[in-house]
């Protein structure tokens, strides 16, 4: 039998380079241990800057094995996101409630579509069934239904559920039992966003099968719009420019 514990830590220097990479893979830049330590190191991600690191840490009882990361911060603004949620903090203002703090789930400062749970390959756990059993299903719905959330992706809770502090396992499909701590993350999240007074939980940019998985958390969807470039080997400007019409390039020239 498997038990997990989740854990809260305010600079990712805590967990180190190692451990943090090991997870994360080092292909995605914008997650990897450099780039986010960097952030914090020049002061882009503080408390002063309403970007307060609150990183999520998995581990396996009683190894104390790392099993899971998912970065996090608490944020007083919503500066720096590239998802404009400006009126709804509006909104809370008018109705006498309020937005900050809030958690975001990102690569900050960075619009870029990647992994945001980060769990290991060999965690050695199967299904996991939380503490907190069938009342952790029911909570998630509420906050589901009555919560203001999204999943962006993103989500939000507007009540907490009780942290799964543990879960056991005996051996069953993988899809299922990154669900499962994944589940546990939203709950540990939920519990530290009561705690503190924190309206909601913005998971950002994550990636389609994230976005899946965490729909079926009874996390709500947030769809937006995003315009990508891409190179389509083009050997230089005039290149780019003479694939379009003749009124384009004269107006992209002229700005």
């Amino acid at each position: 039998m498997t038990c997990l514990s989740t854990d809260f830590v305010d600079s990712i220097t805590e967990i180190g380079a190692e451990a943090w990479n090991n997870l994360t893979g080092t292909d995605n830049p914008f997650m990897r241990y450099e780039f986010l330590a960097a952030l914090e190191a020049t002061g882009c991600t503080t408390r002063e800057t309403g970007w307060q690191p609150s990183h999520v840490v998995v581990k396996a009882a009683p190894s104390g094995q790392l099993v899971a990361v998912v970065p996090l911060y608490e944020k007083t603004n919503s500066s720096g996101e590239y998802v404009f949620d400006w009126s709804w903090a509006h909104a809370y203002h008018q109705h006498g409630f309020k937005y900050y703090p809030k958690f975001v789930t990102s690569a900050p400062f960075t619009p870029s579509v990647g992994e945001r749970f980060f769990i290991a390959e060999d965690h050695g756990i199967a299904e996991a069934q939380s503490a907190a059993g069938e009342e952790g299903n029911a909570i998630g719905n509420a906050i589901g239904k009555n919560g203001v959330a999204e999943n962006s992706n993103t989500i939000e809770s507007g009540s907490v559920a009780e942290n799964g502090k543990a879960v056991e396992s005996d051996g069953v499909d993988k899809s299922s039992t990154i669900a499962q701590i994944m589940r546990l993350v939203r709950d540990a999240v939920q519990e530290r966003a009561e705690r503190i007074g924190a309206s909601s939980w913005h998971i950002l940019f994550p990636t389609e099968k994230e976005h899946e998985l965490l729909s079926g958390l009874d996390l709500m969807p947030r769809d937006a719009c995003q315009f990508h470039w891409h190179n389509r080997d083009y050997k230089d400007f005039d290149d780019f420019l003479a694939a379009m019409s003749s009124r384009k390039r004269k107006n992209i020239r002229k700005e």
